[in-house]
This record gives C-alpha cells, structure tokens and sequence, in this order.
C-alpha cells in the first residue's frame, strides 16, 4: 500500500513537469502580427504624432501661398484732431485779363473738425521675395518631414514595444499554466500525504514539507496571475483598445538559427533608422536657414497698385489710385545681419557634428543589440539543455522511486529542479525575443 501511494503521489507531482511550458488553449488568440498591425493602426500615441505631420503638412501649404499677391485694406475713422488748412496762393489758379490773378491775394482755405474716414487698400505682387519665399517654404517641407521620421521613429518604438509586452504575456501564460498545474498537484499530495500521515504511513514532516510546497505553489501562482494581468492590459493599452479587452496570444517559433551579418546590419541601420534622417535633414535645415538668413539682405521689392479714399474731408480728393513698382529696404542695421549669418554658420556646423554623433551611436547601438541577440541564442541553447537533463533525472528518479529505489525527497528535490529548469527555460527564451525585438528597432525596422 505504501508503494502504491507514493507512485501515485509521484505521478500527480510530476505532471508539471510534462505539461511545463504549456499554454492554454484560446480562441480567437491573437498573433504577434496580428498585434503589431492593430497597434500601428490605432495606438493613441501614433495618432499624437500622425497629427503633428498633418500640422505640419498645413503650414506648408500656408507658405506657399506667400507666393501669391497679397491684399491689405486699412480703415480709420474719427475725428481730426486739429483744423485742416490748405493755403491758396495768388494766381494759384492762373491770371486771366479783366479778371486778374485767382485768387486775388494769398487765400487759406480752413475746413472744421468733423467726423472723418479714410479707406486704404493695396494690393502687392512679391518680385525679389520669392527667393526667400521658397527658402521659408522649404523651411517648412524639411519640418514636415522631420515630423514624418518621428513618426516613423515612434512606429517603431511602439512595434518594439508590442513585441515586447507579447513575449511577455506569452511567457506568463506559460507560467500560469504551469503555476496552477503545480497548485492542483501541490494541494492532490497534501490530501494523499495527509491521509498517510493520519494512518501512519508517512511521517508528520512529510506533511509538513508537502504543505510549504503549496503554500509556496500558491504564492507563485497568484504572482504569475497579477503580472498576467498588467502585461494583458500594458498589451491592450498599446494596440489602442479597452484595458479590459479580452486577450489571448498564442505561441512564437523557437529562436531562428541563421546568421546576421553585422556589416549588413549596421549598413540598413544607416539607410532605415528614423534618427539619423533626422539628423540628416536637421543639416539641410541650418543650411537652408543659413541662406534666408542672408537672403535678408536683398531689398523687398513688389508690384504694388494702391488705392486710397477719403470720407467727409472737402478739401483734399475723394480718392486717389496709385501703381508702381514698391520697394523696402533697411540699408544700415548696425551689423545685425552679419552677427545673425554667424549664428546661422555656427548652427550649422553644429548639426554636422550632431549628424556625425548620431551615425557613431547608431553603429554602437547597432552592435550591441546584434552582440545581445547572439549571446541570447546561445542562452536559450544552454537552458534548452539544462532542461533536458532536468527532465531525464526526473524521468530516471521516477523510475527508482517506481521500483521503490529512491526517497521521497529525492523525488522532490527532482521535481523541483525540473520547475527550475523549465522557468529557466522559458524566461532565456523571452530574452532571446526581447533581444530581436530590439535588434529589429535598432536597424529601423517599423513592423
């Protein structure tokens, strides 16, 4: 009776260790691209920045319609705050015979303080500034493209995040199941164990032993369950949907064995990354702002046609129509403009440095993450082993302790080492695609 009591005790304990690993069966799981395309498509963070490209893309349009001639219309009314004179001087208006000069003698002409109105209008077509016209236009277009590589910058965070916090959640769902496989199992050799001791079969500390053993499987399992459920809604916030939305994911492929050339690598990164075009258009821009900036110097000139119209004033004409060639210059500014081109070279010195930085740091995170892949393939190689070994001295301590051949601690101790074995198992095999997953972002992968 006794042997037939620990082999069934040994067979519900070591159910884990079969089912380790595991996953329970889901419906409508989702996969890992599947997660990715909805969080590019709906994640509240890339509809932030998409939103920033749109405003960009508005003031563009908004400058280049500077282009186009331009209307002011200016009104004043009120009242004159002193008397308007206007002086006629003798024979101002010709000499005629038998009339004499008109006027006669020096006439001033004064007219009251009243209620006055004026009117300007003038329309200006721009001539020598549309040269800084589509300098400021394209001032505008390289903004709008920098908030373009944003934007793919943070797609690419946010896909790096998504597979990250997948890995996560497919690691402990694993760990669930196997946490509670380990609790049912935990609590079944409590109540055989139990019904041992009360017979006098087994000894008081094996029940003692046994009770920490689910004590302990049950902290593991309401741990694993808690972080299940913030990896769930950490999951559900990224793809932009409710936090309490149901989710399941289902199993990756194990870490693919082919080569990755590091020159390759860091040759893609230098074409795909989001930051180095930042840095790339960050040169253009100071270049571009360099050149408005002595543009400044160039005289505004523009066809202008004025029209200008008085209300109320007797003495002075209703209206007055003017066309011409209109022109704005400030000759002397007290070096202001050249200090202002100095900056602007400096600026651009500095986003050259800035561009050079950004290439070195990329080529050093490039490595590193290719370095932090490799040696995450190797560990899941090392813990896949370890694991094996794990489960054969389980299989062969089973066998004893069938034949009556081994302890029950042994039996134990065996079991437990599996558990270990298989949580070691599972988490290098999270490191190893939390490591691709990055890889995959440092060489400016979006999806």
């Amino acid at each position: 009776m006794r042997g037939l009591l620990k082999r069934t005790a040994f067979m519900l304990l070591t159910a884990v260790a079969v089912a380790a690993g595991g996953q329970e069966p889901a419906q409508d799981a989702l996969t890992l691209d599947d997660a990715v395309r909805l969080a590019l498509e709906r994640n509240r963070g890339l509809a932030v920045a998409a939103l920033g490209v749109e405003r960009a893309g508005r003031k563009v349009d908004a400058a280049r319609t500077k282009r186009l001639p331009s209307l002011q219309v200016e009104g004043l009314a009120g009242t004159t705050l002193n008397t308007i004179e206007v002086s006629f001087p003798t024979g101002a208006f010709g000499d005629y015979p038998g009339t004499g000069p008109i006027p006669a003698e020096d006439t001033i002409v004064k007219a009251p303080r009243t209620l006055t109105g004026t009117v300007t209008a003038t329309v200006a077509q721009p001539i020598s500034q549309l040269h800084k016209i589509g300098l400021n236009t394209k001032l505008s277009e390289l903004s709008r493209d920098v908030e373009r590589q944003k934007l793919r910058e943070e797609r690419a965070a946010v896909a790096a995040d998504v597979r990250r916090a997948y890995y996560a959640l497919l690691q402990l769902t694993s760990a669930r199941a196997a946490r509670r496989e380990q609790a049912e199992t935990c609590r079944e050799l409590e109540r055989v164990v139990g019904e041992q001791v009360r017979r006098e079969v087994a000894l008081v500390g094996d029940g003692l032993d046994v009770k920490a053993e689910l004590a302990e499987a049950e902290y593991e399992l309401a741990r694993v369950e808690g972080d299940l459920a913030t990896a769930r809604e950490r999951l559900n916030e990224l793809m932009g949907r409710d936090l309490d939305a149901p989710l399941s994911v289902v199993g990756t492929p194990g870490p693919s064995l082919e080569e990755v050339d590091l020159t390759a690598a860091q040759r893609s990164a230098a074409e795909r990354r989001p930051d180095l075009a930042q840095a790339r258009l960050g040169i253009e821009q100071a270049d571009t702002d360099r050149r408005l900036k002595k543009a400044e110097s160039i005289p505004d000139v523009s066809l202008a046609l004025s029209y200008y119209s008085f209300f109320n004033v007797d003495l002075l004409p209703r209206t007055i129509a003017q066309a011409g060639l209109q022109v704005k210059w400030e000759p002397f500014d007290w070096g202001r403009r050249g200090k202002e081109r100095a900056e602007k070279e400096l600026q651009l010195e500095q986003a050259k440095a800035t561009e050079r930085r950004a290439r070195d740091l990329a080529r050093i995170d490039v490595g590193q993450r290719f370095r932090d892949l490799h040696e995450a393939r190797l560990l899941v190689s090392a813990e896949e082993l370890s694991r094996d070994a794990a489960r054969e001295k389980l299989r062969v301590v089973r066998e004893r302790h069938e034949r009556e051949a081994a302890l029950f601690k042994d039996l134990l101790s065996a079991q437990a080492q599996a558990s270990v074995a298989q949580a070691e198992y599972d988490q290098a095999l999270m490191t190893y695609w939390t490591a691709k997953a990055d890889f995959q972002k440092a060489i400016g992968e979006e999806q």
